[in-house]
């Protein structure tokens, strides 16, 4: 094989090793009650792996367009490419469903109906520090209190 053609290979190679990272972040989960997925669909628009394949492909984009207008591109490094790309693309389709027919979880369903509704009651209300200290005072008290409702 061509160097050239090695080269677009070894850089779609590591798009692809990103990819499978990506598409594991889809449906991973945090919690044990209030389970929620770890990354949103915009937190995956915006991960380590996300921009790290923008990257990439746009270096690959970038040097095939170099090797095609100063006519450096040989056939088989030109197949290479389409063949791969194309590739990444029916890959990049089948993780875009995946994102998108992700269902939520029973807690992220009942939050996203309430959370918007709630946040828009407490911007009325400004903050007190005095009250939070309180409230965390509150807190911590109550979890001194629970070995003693065990009895």
């Amino acid at each position: 094989m061509p160097e050239q053609a090695k080269s677009i290979q070894k850089k779609f190679n590591r798009v692809e090793i990103l990819m499978d990272s990506w598409e594991n972040k889809i449906y991973e989960k945090r919690g044990w009650f209030f389970v929620t997925h770890r990354y949103s669909q915009d937190a995956l628009k915006q991960c380590y792996e996300a921009e790290k394949i923008y990257s990439i492909t746009k270096k690959i984009g970038d040097d095939y367009k170099h090797w095609q207008e100063h006519k450096k591109l040989s056939t088989f490094a030109n197949d290479t490419y389409l063949l791969e790309r194309s590739h990444l693309e029916e890959r990049k389709d089948q993780i875009l469903i995946k994102i998108q027919d992700r269902k939520p979880t029973w807690w992220e369903e009942f939050k996203g109906g309430f959370v918007p509704f709630f946040d828009k009651i407490m911007d009325n209300l400004p903050v007190n520090v005095g009250l939070i200290k309180q409230l965390i005072g509150i807190a911590f008290k109550g979890v001194k209190l629970l070995p003693f409702l065990k009895k």
